[in-house]
């Protein structure tokens, strides 16, 4: 017989508060009570809101003081209790949604540590599970290109034998504002520069390309997995998570058979679920 799991919302009153006009605000916690152990973790909320912000101007009245304190967490005793009390969108739909992610990241874990299971690090667990899956391989990505990319610039710095190879390794180094994502750094300079773009990949492993292309084949289907997913209907946590991954991948793998073949789409699945794998804790 399965255990029950009891998950509540709660203002942390003990940990250290902000003050606006006179009035306290507390960061809003979560209580966890499953399979016989107990703990504490602090909501996501702040992350969960980014794409509601307009939507919660109107409902906190354009305040920007409160604006400013509830998207980074923290609540007022009585503003906590009117989400509570009184359906206020999008916060009560998120935390409502909230709650359920919570409740799957503990019935996975529980499922795939089996008896080692226990609440210990969860609020850590629950980060990585929870991520951005698009972020996540984003990232990754990115920081393995910005690596391999500096490897090849200070290697053509010393040896000069090939100065386009210098050239342009400089150029993508020193001139490109990485600050942005990667999928966006590549498309738009596969646009205004792409056989430069080309170029560079004859310098880099053959990991990091056949990644590169992986992670391009996806992102662009990430929208059309958030509807099937329903994280594209309001009030939802809109990011697709690493337990949507495990529901998604083998649609994507018969999608990605049609347009590559078997044999390739098999290794962009694993190179994608290697990396999430990676970034989760989960290898």
């Amino acid at each position: 017989m399965p255990q029950p799991i009891t998950i509540k919302y709660f203002l942390q009153e003990k940990a250290q508060s902000r003050t606006c006009r006179g009035v306290d605000y507390f960061p809003l916690f979560i209580s966890i009570d499953a399979y016989g152990g107990k703990t504490s973790i602090r909501s996501q909320m702040d992350e969960y809101l980014l794409p509601y912000l307009g939507d919660l101007e109107v409902s906190l009245g354009k305040d920007r003081e409160i604006m400013h304190l509830v998207t980074r967490g923290y609540f007022s005793i009585e503003l906590y209790n009117q989400i509570r009390c009184i359906s206020s969108f999008p916060l009560t739909n998120l935390m409502e949604d909230e709650l359920k992610l919570i409740e799957s990241v503990i019935a996975y874990l529980e499922k795939s540590e089996g008896k080692s299971f226990s609440l210990d690090n969860i609020s850590q667990k629950y980060k990585l599970l929870s991520a951005d899956i698009s972020s996540v391989l984003d990232k990754n990505i990115k920081k393995k290109y910005y690596s391999e990319l500096r490897k090849v610039f200070e290697i053509q710095l010393n040896d000069k034998k090939n100065p386009r190879a210098y050239k342009v390794s400089n150029f993508f180094l020193h001139f490109i504002r990485w600050d942005h994502d990667f999928y966006s750094i590549y498309e738009n300079c596969f646009e205004i520069i792409p056989g430069e773009l080309k170029f560079l990949e004859n310098y880099f492993s053959v990991e990091l390309n056949n990644s590169i292309k992986a992670y391009l084949s996806y992102q662009p289907r990430a929208s059309v997995f958030k509807n099937l997913c329903g994280r594209q209907e309001m009030g939802e946590i809109t990011r697709l998570t690493y337990l949507d991954w495990l529901d998604i991948r083998k649609l994507l793998n018969k999608e990605f058979d049609k347009i590559f073949g078997t044999r390739t789409a098999k290794d962009y699945i694993q190179i994608l679920d290697s990396i999430l794998e990676e970034e989760t804790g989960k290898s």
